[in-house]
């Protein structure tokens, strides 16, 4: 985040808990390939811990860009705050996991090397992924 009216428009967004919609606009349109929204969306979850369920959520837009950006910031949540994840496991084990999306799939495989899980979990994590 560069510029100072960046900077601007982030402390604006976190004057009040972002909303799946706030998250998800920042995550779309653009060039399908850039990262477009990830750096801001990571920011607003470490300002704002309300935030991480509304980034959560993007995993299951109709949108298959934000649904990769969010799996990318999610991912890079995950190698610095593992912690963040642990109501989330069953989740990422269940729902997740059957999201048919190659790049959902390689982050979640990430985000899964770097989030604490039992035994029984890593084996259901081997099968999701298989």
């Amino acid at each position: 985040m560069g510029s100072f009216a960046s900077r601007a428009a982030l402390s604006d967004h976190t004057a009040m808990a972002p909303s799946l919609a706030d998250i998800e606009g920042m995550l779309s349109g653009g060039d399908r390939r850039s990262l477009r929204g990830v750096e801001e969306a990571i920011s607003l979850v470490l300002a704002d811990t309300s935030a991480f369920d509304s980034l959560f959520q993007c995993l299951f837009s109709d949108d298959e860009v934000v649904r990769m950006r969010a799996s990318d910031a999610l991912e890079k949540i995950a190698r610095d705050q593992p912690v963040r994840f642990a109501s989330y496991r069953r989740r990422l084990l269940t729902e997740i996991a059957e999201i048919d999306q190659p790049s959902v799939q390689w982050h979640l495989a990430q985000i899964f090397a770097e989030i604490e899980l039992t035994p029984k979990q890593r084996d259901l994590c081997d099968a999701a992924l298989d």
